[in-house]
């Protein structure tokens, strides 16, 4: 149990004041212990004087009946214990005279006793006469009477110190009452306050110091009364924000989704034409490259769908096993593009059908896996799902782990924000650069579950989470099926030029047109194996993506030209980015490049650029 305030108080001057009438009371005792003891040894002295004479002569004569009588009489008169004669050499007692005393009830308690010390007195005169010595006189002084004076003078000054001390604390509970009013009022303020109740004011108080505090605690009430105002015209300008960007995204979306429609469906009539083996590959290149726009149009809309709050879930029966699959098999032209496996492991005893939303649960697996190609070079991605031991309704552990670059851990709380990697910072793995791992993040939230990262064992990064996927009993909605593509093959000669892109649409694109001129393309996928390559080789000139894994386009720039500053020449560089604003323009050539081209471009644009730098006839 808690005390208040006013009782520590009170407690407190309780102990402290009781302390001190204590701690006077007992050296007032032992000051009028010591008097009474020295008082009992003068006295006794005074009967050693008084006795010596007779006792001297009466021993000398040998009248011991006198001595006795003489010591009964002195017991009597005085407050003595006892008179004895001893014998000189063995103290044996020759005579005693005993005060036989009372039998007072009223004594002092042991403890009382054992506080002071002993305030009996004993003292012994040899008597001698002639230079013969006829015994010792002992004389016992008794101290009881002093003693118990003293534990009565105790104990009436502890109950008048008891009373004085209950009229103190009586009266300074009643000043503590009237003064901590102010602080009670106080605190029913900042209560109002802590609930909600900021309009409530404290006033001015009795208590000059409460009074000052209770008028700061006024000034912040209306502070916090202000800002909470004008926090809630924010909140209320941020949702008709949050709607109108909504509503502009949904319009943008169907303003790109319908043209896009048409060169979908175009692509699909010219594919039907029977092109040649070349036509068709381009043909190709041109659906995936629109599947690609499509999903990241519907990524954008996804994203601000999450972020209105307007995306719902479905709770329909569906297969886990062909989830996985399917989220496998829209991977499988990416892997295997980069010699990556693909690997699931769902355990057997999983129910053949739950109730979830299938298809934001394979768009979550399809991204993590597609996170996992993107920064694995070798080895493979793998998806686990089993069921979490003593789970209740249904809860299913599912992981995707890679082989991969592990995450930097002060890029761990990057991994799950929109468009989490920094520009120029791809030295390490820094998560999804886009919506993506934003969007599987804010989904896998959604359906009750946490996504989590961590780097593995021994290599690569782990996503994990665990869902409320309960067993259903009918039939699950079909999965879509993956689209595959042929990358082609390189040829040309000409001028040596040295492409480094990392995206295989772009890669085939360039290569395509530099093929036309007569080139000869050589491909770098990163830039550190286009530093390498130009260690290696002398180039006409370089086209160099500015984003790429393992070393970005300007480090491996700057790279280029300290190695070129050494062995006195300078290769042309372009760079071909998708970053066409001005102040990435002025990076490119802080950064050493010469030109830049923007994406998308056009062939035209495309020719007209590397004519600049490949102007000597092509041999």
């Amino acid at each position: 149990m808690k005390l208040g305030l006013q009782a520590r108080l009170l407690m407190l001057t309780a102990i402290a004041v009781g302390a001190v009438a204590l701690l006077g009371l007992g050296m007032l005792v032992r000051d009028r212990a010591d008097f009474e003891r020295r008082h009992a040894a003068e006295q006794a002295r005074s009967v050693v004087e008084a006795l010596a004479p007779s006792l001297r002569n009466a021993l000398v004569v040998g009248d011991l009946a006198t001595v006795q009588e003489t010591f009964d009489a002195v017991v009597r008169e005085r407050a003595l214990r006892s008179l004895r004669l001893l014998e000189t050499r063995t103290r044996a007692t020759i005579l005693e005279a005993t005060d036989p005393g009372g039998t007072d009830a009223d004594t002092a308690p042991a403890w009382f006793r054992a506080l002071l010390d002993d305030v009996d007195v004993t003292e012994e005169f040899v008597v001698q006469a002639g230079g013969v010595a006829y015994g010792i006189l002992r004389v016992e002084m008794s101290g009881e009477a002093s003693m118990l004076q003293l534990w009565r003078s105790a104990k009436a000054f502890v109950m008048a110190g008891a009373t004085a001390l209950a009229g103190v604390v009586l009266l300074i509970g009643l000043a503590l009452r009237h003064g901590l009013a102010s602080l009670a009022v106080l605190a029913d303020g900042a209560q109002r306050a802590a609930a909600g109740d900021l309009a409530h004011r404290i006033g001015p108080m009795d208590v000059a110091e409460f009074s000052a505090v209770g008028a700061a605690f006024d000034r912040m009430a209306e502070a916090a009364q202000l800002r909470e105002a004008e926090l809630t015209r924010a909140r209320a300008a941020a949702e008709e924000g949050a709607r109108t960007r909504a509503s502009f995204v949904a319009a943008m979306g169907h303003q790109i989704r319908t043209p896009l429609h048409g060169i979908m469906g175009m692509t699909e009539l010219a594919l039907a034409t029977d092109p040649s083996a070349e036509q068709r590959h381009y043909l190709e290149l041109i659906r995936a490259s629109a599947d690609n726009l499509l999903g990241g149009i519907n990524e954008i809309l996804d994203f601000s769908r999450l972020e209105s709050g307007k995306l719902t879930l479905d709770r329909v029966p569906f297969p886990i096993r062909e989830i996985v699959d399917g989220a496998l098999a829209a991977c499988v032209t990416a892997a295997s593009a980069k010699g990556l496996d693909l690997r699931c492991d769902v355990a057997p005893e999983l129910p053949a059908l739950v109730s979830g939303d299938p298809v934001r649960l394979r768009q979550i697996l399809t991204h993590l896996v597609e996170n996992g190609i993107r920064f694995t070079t070798r080895g493979g991605i793998q998806i686990n799902v089993d069921a979490v031991p003593g789970g209740e309704g249904g809860q299913l552990r599912f992981a995707v782990a890679d082989t991969g670059l592990a995450i930097a851990t002060d890029k761990l709380p990057l991994v799950f924000e929109p468009f989490a990697e920094p520009a120029g910072a791809v030295a390490g793995r820094h998560g999804a650069a886009g919506l993506a791992m934003a969007i599987s993040h804010r989904l896998v939230r959604m359906m009750g579950g946490e996504l989590t990262v961590a780097n593995g064992r021994d290599e690569g990064c782990v996503f994990s989470f665990v869902l409320p996927l309960p067993a259903a009993t009918t039939d699950a909605a079909e999965v879509r099926r993956p689209l595959a593509a042929d990358p082609g093959t390189l040829a040309g000669g000409g001028h040596r030029i040295l492409v480094v892109e990392d995206t295989p649409v772009t890669q085939t694109l360039i290569m395509a047109l530099l093929r036309r001129r007569g080139c000869r393309p050589t491909l770098a996928v990163n830039g550190a194996e286009a530093v390498a390559a130009c260690r290696r080789e002398v180039y006409d000139l370089i086209l160099m993506d500015l984003q790429m894994p393992v070393l970005d386009g300007l480090a491996a720039t700057a790279r280029i030209r300290e190695w070129e500053g050494t062995m006195g020449r300078r290769t042309p560089i372009i760079a071909i980015t998708a970053n066409a604003f001005e102040e990435d323009r002025r990076r490119c050539e802080q950064a050493g490049m010469d030109d830049f081209i923007a994406k998308p471009f056009k062939a035209q644009v495309f020719n007209e650029t590397l004519d600049r730098y490949l102007k000597p006839a092509m041999a």
